[in-house]
């Protein structure tokens, strides 16, 4: 990923452009069912999903941890790719 979004980001900065990335820690209550395959839905609470009639798996200290340092990664990432 780094290196050719890299390449991307070079070419939109010789346009004398700036470019982002939008990261996102997923889409909770509100995710389209189809993207959830057999998962069950999950929120930082059990709270009704909006399009399912299912309430949501709340999620555990441990996996709200990892999904900060899987966002902390990505924007590292992102910064390396060259993503202003």
């Amino acid at each position: 990923f780094i290196r050719t979004a890299r390449e991307m980001t070079e070419k939109i900065h010789a346009y004398d452009s700036k470019v982002f990335l939008q990261l996102s820690g997923g889409f909770g209550r509100v995710t389209i069912p189809t993207n959830l395959g057999e998962h069950p839905p999950v929120a930082p609470s059990p709270i009704p999903h909006r399009w399912l009639d299912k309430t949501c798996r709340a999620l555990t200290k441990e996996e709200i941890r990892e999904i900060v340092t899987q966002f902390g990664k990505g924007a590292f990432n992102a910064k390396r790719a060259g993503f202003d």
